[in-house]
């Protein structure tokens, strides 16, 4: 049996490409921010009327009925979702209780 060494240095090189510092993020933010503005002021007329259409778009899809129902649909399904959870650890208590110890 392989046996894989393990040295700090190791662990901290792998974490190191893992890592992700806020300020690393807010770099990249900022960069694509940049990158975004290039753009718009290339095609200015192309973003403004995308801006439109999706302001549009958005003010004809009735949000606060949506959120309504979705409130409404969620403290309906409270109750069974209790009652399901509370089944299964239910079921696993009793499963454990009972169940024959292996020799």
């Amino acid at each position: 049996m392989e046996t894989a060494n393990f040295s700090p240095e190791a662990a901290s090189v792998e974490n190191s490409q893992w890592a992700c510092s806020w300020q690393s993020a807010q770099e990249r933010w900022n960069e694509g921010l940049k990158r975004l503005d290039a753009r718009i002021r290339e095609k200015p007329r192309q973003y403004f009327l995308g801006a439109l259409a999706a302001g549009y778009v958005l003010q004809l899809i009735p949000w606060r009925g949506l959120f309504f129902v979705l409130g409404v649909l969620c403290l309906r399904l409270l109750r069974p979702i209790l009652l399901l959870v509370a089944a299964i650890k239910l079921t696993e208590l009793i499963d454990r209780k009972y169940s024959a110890p292996s020799p």
